[in-house]
């Protein structure tokens, strides 16, 4: 390359940190079992983004049209309610957040190019992670030694999930 700048930003290694706790409880009260758990996830892109995703923005670009990538982060809490109805039948009911960093061809593809061409597909390490609220219920029953029923009802709200966005390229960044 000719330009050191354009070299810095595109022959960098991509360094996201990703890291995740998870704490899970199990509390028997008179037959009831609550089982509460709490999961921390945490990711840094470690990248810079193109914040005007109205037009394309060539990677040798003044400085002032990227950003740093924000730091995301989530607590998530999941609790599940298991009800003894007999010695061999149950009835649960549970709860759960849930938090999935997109892939890292998402984050990064193409990211580095400085000539946009036909359907390219640009990374946007600023992506937001796909949220899931996840509410189930459950009938459980032992019906003999090797028989049993399980009914299952389940109802899931998904947000921030992954799409496209069309660019603008026009007028085309080729010089003569």
């Amino acid at each position: 390359f000719d330009d050191a700048e354009v070299y810095e930003k595109t022959s960098k290694s991509k360094k996201p940190m990703r890291a995740s706790a998870y704490f899970q409880d199990q509390i028997s009260y008179k037959g009831i079992i609550i089982s509460p758990g709490l999961r921390f996830d945490f990711f840094e892109p470690n990248q810079v983004y193109r914040f005007n995703y109205g037009q394309f923005i060539q990677i040798d670009a003044p400085d002032s049209l990227f950003r740093d990538s924000e730091i995301k982060f989530q607590m998530s809490p999941r609790i599940n309610i298991t009800y003894p109805i007999t010695e061999r039948s149950n009835i649960s009911i549970s709860y759960g957040l849930y938090f999935k960093i997109p892939e890292n061809h998402l984050l990064y593809d193409a990211f580095n190019t400085d000539v946009l061409r036909g359907n390219a597909i640009l990374g946007n390490p600023n992506m937001e992670a796909q949220r899931t609220n996840a509410y189930e219920v459950d009938y459980n029953n032992q019906l003999s030694d090797i028989f049993a029923l399980h009914i299952s009802a389940y109802y899931k709200d998904i947000y921030n999930q992954v799409g496209m966005v069309y660019i603008h390229a026009l007028p085309t960044p080729y010089q003569e």
